[in-house]
């Protein structure tokens, strides 16, 4: 990466610090549905066991073990959970960067396509509740960036860790499991391409969705 994408994510991470104190979230209340979700995390909490409320319809527990290590510190509240949120989304938006230089290597294309991610309505929405949209999609596109890295230098380290965020992500919600059948499409199809395919290769392709 350049010295301009640096220059990039810093505006980036200040429109969205300069948003958050615009919005000022703060507050003990509930935001959409994250309730249900802030219940869960509540008994989580006090007794380390999973329980989901019947409106629960993802898996969760990724979400609330991460949850609980940020906000050990902090205690229980709604406002330590929407800041574990805030603190996703970040990592959420510097995931989409990286994600998209790695895809182009445009450090222009990569800043537009990220600046408009950020200012559409469903991230600013959600990056301010305890829903599990944000977390989910911050180790999505990092899993996803890695998958990239891996295709590019065939570095098994990137696989792996590729691999821990997807396994992660799927944790939190199941459509995660996308991503696996996407990399397998995208690795077979690279190699494919370069006549490069091999047993290996294959098992590689097909192991994120075993």
């Amino acid at each position: 990466m350049k010295l301009v994408d640096l220059k990039y994510l810093g505006i980036i991470t200040l429109f969205l610090i300069a948003v958050t104190f615009i919005v000022s979230p703060w507050g003990e209340f509930c935001m959409y549905d994250d309730w249900s979700f802030a219940g869960s995390m509540l008994t989580y909490w006090q007794t380390g066991e999973f329980h989901f409320v019947d409106w629960t319809s993802m898996p969760l527990a990724g979400q609330l073990i991460l949850a609980k290590i940020f906000i050990a510190p902090l205690g229980f509240s709604f406002n330590s959970l929407r800041l574990f949120t805030v603190f996703m989304g970040f990592a959420a938006i510097w995931g989409t960067y990286f994600f998209f230089w790695q895809a182009t290597k445009d450090s222009r294309r990569t800043m537009i396509f990220t600046f408009a991610f950020l200012i559409q309505a469903v991230f600013l929405n959600f990056i301010y509740s305890f829903n599990t949209d944000i977390p989910f999609f911050a180790l999505l596109i990092w899993s996803a960036y890695f998958f990239l890295r891996y295709i590019e230098k065939a570095n098994i380290y990137h696989f792996l860790i590729a691999v821990v965020l997807l396994l992660w992500s799927i944790l939190i919600r199941d459509i995660g499991i996308a991503l696996a059948f996407a990399f397998a499409s995208a690795f077979a199809a690279s190699n494919l391409l370069q006549s490069k395919i091999s047993l290996k290769k294959i098992l590689i392709a097909i192991l994120p969705v075993v």
